[in-house]
């Protein structure tokens, strides 16, 4: 083990946790942790078999997870009589990565950081579409001008087919299925006067 690794584990405890929390996830490795909870419940031995990382950075990043209150743990007792610790998302609704933004006024690094995990997840969406062409799916986007009333009802519209959506779910099912919607002003350069 290094000094670097070393250092890491015994300043664990004297990180300031929201700051490095948005550290991590922006890095993106705190993001995959989330990523992988989105399939299943996992232990720290299989989150970071699956994401090729030490035991020890898997567990800060859950630490931090869960003190933000996206992670649950719970305890199973095997049959040798050790205690297993297996981790889920607290809610099953991918919108719990925009946890992170926990105020109606979300600083600048806060915004980066939800746009940042829509990016990534878009990305992975389109990149999964193009590997799977013999299955349904659509990428599109188009900017307009649009009285602001036109889209308040538009966005209802949004909100019962996200509602349609989530109403397929059979979790008997192998494949996944992704929904996007960003609808929202657009700006070349975003301003920042709230």
């Amino acid at each position: 083990m290094s000094s670097a690794e070393l250092a890491c584990i015994y300043e664990m405890n004297m990180f300031h946790e929201d700051r490095d929390l948005n550290e991590d996830i922006l890095s993106g490795r705190a993001f995959d942790v989330l990523l992988t909870l989105m399939d299943s419940n996992q232990t720290i031995e299989s989150i970071s078999r699956s994401l090729n990382m030490p035991v020890f950075s898997a567990q800060m990043y859950l630490n931090r997870l869960k003190a933000a209150g996206m992670v649950k743990e719970k305890k199973n007792q095997l049959s040798d009589g050790f205690l297993e610790k297996e981790y889920s998302l607290v809610s099953e609704d991918l919108s719990i990565i925009n946890n992170l933004s926990k105020t109606s006024s979300a600083s600048e690094r806060e915004k980066e950081l939800t746009a940042h995990h829509f990016a990534v997840m878009t990305k992975q969406a389109i990149k999964c579409a193009g590997n799977h062409k013999n299955k349904p799916y659509q990428i599109g986007s188009y900017f307009m001008k649009v009285k602001v009333e036109d889209m308040e009802e538009f966005k209802k519209e949004i909100d019962a087919l996200f509602d349609k959506f989530r109403a397929l779910e059979d979790t008997e099912q192998t494949q996944t299925y992704s929904l996007f919607a960003v609808m929202a002003p657009y700006e070349m350069e975003v301003r920042n006067d709230g």
